[in-house]
């Protein structure tokens, strides 16, 4: 009985240990779920930035590269001045950010102190007033002292105005109404190191676009009913086409119901790929193109929507990327179907376009494919907001306070540590470092309850097998057994 017992309690352990170690394999993480900094724009020329101020590169006193970008200028006493450090770039996709960082060096913290607006924005749009985001200068009001500091920007933290991370092509510092006590001369300001943090995403398809089955259609002045198109998609069996043929058509105007609800609870974001065949269409009609979802089965009821034209900047494809936080919500007025929009219960699309007036040839052409929702891979920490000092190699001076800890930056020339935010419990490359010893010490330990498992096992059959063979080689003796019958 002891020895039964014995061997279900190693096969219960065994069982254990095996569902155990398989979801470690499968949990660990890999390269393509970690974290990742995206370099926007190199700072080692001048050629995208342009100020009120004089402009010059410094080789000498930098973060990264091979120099820093360094402005200068003077304000007088109550001279009311507005100034601006603004760089276009090269357009970026860096879908899934969702914090800005750049490295600022102040020759006279005096200059934020005495400006009565500072903001900082960043666009999609090659200008500061639309698809931007745009933080206040409150991170500033922590510097106190000359010298170069960090500053790390969420996205969470700005005001968002259908910014789109797949086309990020415009940075601003803007100051505006400065006035000094007292005139500054030989203001300093440099910059460097521009990057965007992209954390680890998956994406969900809840719609392939493989068939217009469901897709309502409408006769003129709306669009025809979508066909599917299998020459130009960008996954799948196909794409969804709709055509509006003007003067008879003027409205685009397909929905689709789903009985089963879809589940996408914790979604950051909705994405898909739309096809426009004249983007000048978008700015010649009355009701640019609306993508809407509701948990209500209908529109207008517990509705998030996006205006695709905020997203798409030109003709042919653009995968799309588009906020949750940043979508409209509609409530409704029906008492029935009333509410919040859930995210848990999805069961209606819809495309909305009204009032085209003018398209290329009379004609134009709309298509969608892979509308997907995107989440976090894990739960994500909020991206550290603030500025913190940057102590380069061979400096120990004022910048030194509040950062001990950061003496061993060795390793390059000017090398930047990484900043010591408050309330950080140390870097990102520690805690991954200590998450893989972990889970190595777990797997080990695991191994060797494996290794207990067998042996107890095999210890036991060991003795089973000795106690059979001393009892038959007592039955012989006592001739209860023939010799011959013994193996």
């Amino acid at each position: 009985m002891k020895r039964i017992f014995t061997l279900l309690l190693c096969a219960v352990m065994l069982i254990a240990c095996l569902p155990a170690a398989a979801a470690d394999s499968k949990d660990a993480p890999t390269a393509d779920t970690s974290d990742t900094s995206v370099s926007l724009f190199s700072c080692d020329s001048v050629d995208v930035w342009k100020s009120e101020a004089e402009i010059a590169l410094d080789a000498e006193d930098k973060t990264e590269g091979e120099a820093s970008v360094a402005f200068s200028f003077d304000v007088l006493k109550d001279s009311d001045a507005t100034i601006s450090f603004e760089a276009a770039f090269t357009r970026i996709n860096v879908i899934g950010a969702n914090a800005l960082s750049f490295d600022l060096y102040i020759s006279d913290p005096e200059l934020f102190r005495s400006t009565y607006i500072t903001t900082m924005d960043l666009s999609s749009s090659g200008e500061p007033e639309s698809q931007v985001l745009n933080w206040s200068g409150e991170v500033f009001s922590s510097i106190t002292k000359p010298g170069w500091y960090h500053i790390q920007l969420p996205f969470s933290k700005a005001m968002n105005l259908a910014f789109n991370d797949s086309s990020v092509n415009y940075f601003r510092l803007y100051l505006f109404h400065i006035n000094p006590t007292e005139d500054l001369n030989d203001l300093v300001v440099k910059l460097d190191n521009f990057k965007v943090n992209v954390p680890a995403y998956r994406t969900t398809m809840v719609e392939a676009c493989d068939s217009p089955d469901g897709w309502s259609g409408h006769k003129a002045p709306y669009a025809a009913a979508p066909v599917l198109d299998t020459a130009v998609k960008k996954q799948g069996a196909g794409s969804l086409r709709y055509t509006v043929t003007l003067p008879q058509e003027v409205h685009l105007v397909s929905n689709k119901v789903y009985a089963t609800p879809i589940n996408v609870k914790g979604a950051t974001h909705v994405e898909m790929d739309v096809y426009i065949s004249d983007v000048n269409v978008l700015k010649n009609c009355g009701y640019a193109i609306q993508f809407e979802v509701t948990s209500s089965g209908t529109c207008d009821q517990q509705e998030y929507s996006w205006s695709l034209d905020k997203y798409v900047s030109k003709s042919g494809w653009t995968h799309v990327r588009m906020p949750i936080e940043a979508a409209t919500i509609c409530i409704g007025s029906n008492p029935e179907l009333a509410g919040q929009p859930d995210l848990s219960r999805v069961n209606y699309f819809r495309f909305h376009t009204l009032n085209i007036s003018a398209a290329s040839n009379n004609q134009f052409v709309f298509r969608v494919d892979n509308i997907s929702f995107s989440f976090p891979v894990s739960e994500q920490q909020e991206p550290l907001y603030g500025a913190t000092p940057i102590i380069l190699e061979g400096e120990g001076g004022e910048n030194n306070e509040g950062n001990e800890g950061n003496e061993d930056n060795e390793g390059g020339e000017n090398q930047a540590p990484i900043p010591n935010f408050p309330g950080q419990g140390g870097t990102t490359e520690n805690n991954k470092e200590n998450d893989l010893r972990a889970r190595q010490t777990q797997q080990r330990a695991k191994v060797l309850l494996l290794v207990m498992v067998f042996a107890i096992i095999g210890v036991d059959i060991v003795a089973v097998a000795l106690k059979r063979k001393r009892q038959t080689e007592a039955a012989v003796v006592t001739g209860d057994v023939p010799p011959d019958e013994v193996n």
